[in-house]
């Protein structure tokens, strides 16, 4: 199958735990975002850690932007903003966040089609930057109504190991990307739930 991503791919892959491929500086893009800042865990115990996981599904606020073309919903007590005109969600503890990004394809496709165009991608970015990384979870789910794909990757950056879930779909020859980024695995499995509400709340405009 040809590329038929209009970036031949270092947009589609590109908010991926400690490495952004081709726009930004990395380590300025996470730090503003909090990715990479350990949760003090003397500070904040679990037990408040669940209880924001929990509170985070339970309570949510409509974002929606027209220039971009969608719309979802996130939890209330999170922080919004924009990086590069990319939008961002994060807790505000640090170590938890949400990232859209989006790509034009040249021709219409299905997601199944695209994912062994993507998988190239994905791998590429990574061997460029040398980081070890593996996809540990993959499959079909929903994004909103619509057919989509999720992948979890494993990674270390610095000695450190770092996790990162990406759920995509397509409409329209535009694909919407959401991914979910943290810490540390066990932050990755209390907040999963809290992401995988945001992304049934996904809609196209």
């Amino acid at each position: 199958m040809q590329n038929i991503l209009k970036n031949k791919g270092f947009r589609i892959i590109l908010i991926i735990f400690g490495c952004v491929m081709g726009l930004w500086g990395a380590a300025q893009f996470y730090d503003s975002l909090g990715i990479g800042r350990e949760v003090d865990t003397k500070q904040i115990s679990i037990e408040k850690l669940q209880d924001s996981a929990k509170k985070s599904v339970e309570i949510l606020a409509l974002y929606e932007n027209k220039s971009l073309g969608f719309r979802l919903q996130y939890p209330k007590n999170w922080e919004t903003g924009e990086q590069d005109s990319l939008p961002f969600f994060k807790m505000p503890e640090g170590g938890v966040n949400v990232v859209y990004s989006s790509d034009i394809l040249t021709e219409d496709a299905t997601v199944n089609e695209l994912i062994p165009e993507l998988k190239n991608n994905l791998s590429a970015s990574y061997q460029a930057r040398k980081i070890p990384f593996t996809i540990v979870k993959e499959g079909a789910t929903l994004m909103g109504s619509a057919p989509a794909y999720e992948w979890k990757i494993e990674s270390v950056r610095e000695g450190k190991q770092a996790f990162s879930t990406q759920i995509w779909s397509i409409k329209n020859k535009k694909v919407h990307i959401l991914t979910f980024s943290t810490i540390a695995n066990d932050l990755h499995e209390m907040f999963y739930p809290t992401f995988m509400k945001i992304v049934q709340t996904f809609e196209p405009l």
